[in-house]
């Protein structure tokens, strides 16, 4: 493994991410491990609109990870 100091943008991660976690959704539905990523990635891109819809939805799900929902509902 070679780690590449400094090539990974935080931008294009995110934006990574999300085309990532669409797939995910897709494949797999909505869970609240992608309603919650897909909240970081709008959140890392500056997006706070987009990022507040995506943590309001986590109220759809039963906390199974009650750290992931305290996170989101702080944000």
């Amino acid at each position: 493994m070679l780690h590449q100091e400094g090539v990974h943008k935080s931008d294009n991660s995110a934006r990574r991410n999300l085309l990532l976690l669409e797939i995910d959704a897709e494949e797999q539905g909505l869970t609240p491990r992608t309603v919650f990523y897909v909240g970081n990635s709008y959140l890392a891109l500056g997006e706070m609109a987009r990022a507040a819809y995506w943590y309001e939805r986590m109220s759809d799900f039963p906390p199974e990870n009650v750290y992931e929902h305290w996170q989101v509902f702080n944000y």
